[in-house]
């Protein structure tokens, strides 16, 4: 066993210097002196970049967030939607952010006669601060749309309720 082992780190180590993840040889001199942990230029010898796509104290449609009660969970989901899709009527119990990764869609808001209310469109690149309790549905653009949602919930707690 320890023989296949040292195959298979071997075998990986050939993939990682093939595929450039791995190099023999460093790009630059390290100064020996400064390579302390305490050196911020060792840690970070290029700053990295730091964009804040958005910021919001609530939903789109200026509803307050409100958390549930529990353990925190986070999850984080991609969703792929077809274009000129419709998805059903949901609400979500918990605050939840999408990224708009391509594409495009309308959610919709219902109102409590089941009317269509109001709604708001979100494109590639724009950040979605869903409804939080409130009763809509979600249509895809001639191009579909690929979006990442992240959910702050409670542990085990269903992301979305069907209407």
């Amino acid at each position: 066993m320890p023989d296949m082992i040292k195959k298979i780190t071997m075998f990986c180590a050939v993939c990682a210097l093939m595929a450039g993840v791995v190099s023999c040889k460093a790009d630059k001199e390290v100064d020996t002196a400064s390579a302390r942990i305490d050196n911020p230029d060792f840690l970070w010898p290029d700053a990295p970049q730091t964009t804040v796509i958005s910021t919001f104290t609530s939903c789109w449609d200026s509803t307050a967030f409100t958390y549930p009660e529990g353990k925190a969970e986070v999850r984080v989901v991609r969703i792929v939607v077809p274009p000129d899709s419709r998805l059903g009527k949901h609400r979500h119990p918990m605050p939840n952010f999408g990224y708009v990764e391509r594409g495009s869609v309308t959610v919709v808001k219902v109102c409590d006669d089941g009317s269509d209310g109001e709604s708001r469109s979100f494109s590639q690149g724009e950040v979605v601060n869903e409804l939080v309790g409130q009763t809509h549905y979600g249509i895809s653009g001639p191009e579909g749309v690929v979006f990442l949602l992240f959910y702050a919930g409670a542990e085990g707690q269903e992301l979305s309720v069907k209407q």
